[in-house]
């Protein structure tokens, strides 16, 4: 009768294992996905001010070429 009890309660403690390391794997899973959206949004902001730079530069080297 013990040696029931005892095999129950080892697949018991197997299944919460599994259970949890599932859980850790989803954690990580959704960290790499918040970690690749902030990525791409921080991809995007450098692109734009790139733009901003390059649009600003094109503009100060039209007055000068109008000052000279």
């Amino acid at each position: 009768m013990n040696l029931m009890h005892d095999s129950f309660a080892r697949v018991v403690m197997e299944s919460r294992m599994a259970e949890a390391e599932q859980r850790r794997t989803g954690v990580r899973l959704a960290r790499a996905r918040r970690l690749d959206r902030k990525a791409a949004r921080a991809a995007v902001r450098a692109q734009r001010l790139s733009r901003q730079a390059n649009r600003a530069e094109r503009r100060a080297c039209v007055a000068r070429a109008r000052v000279t």
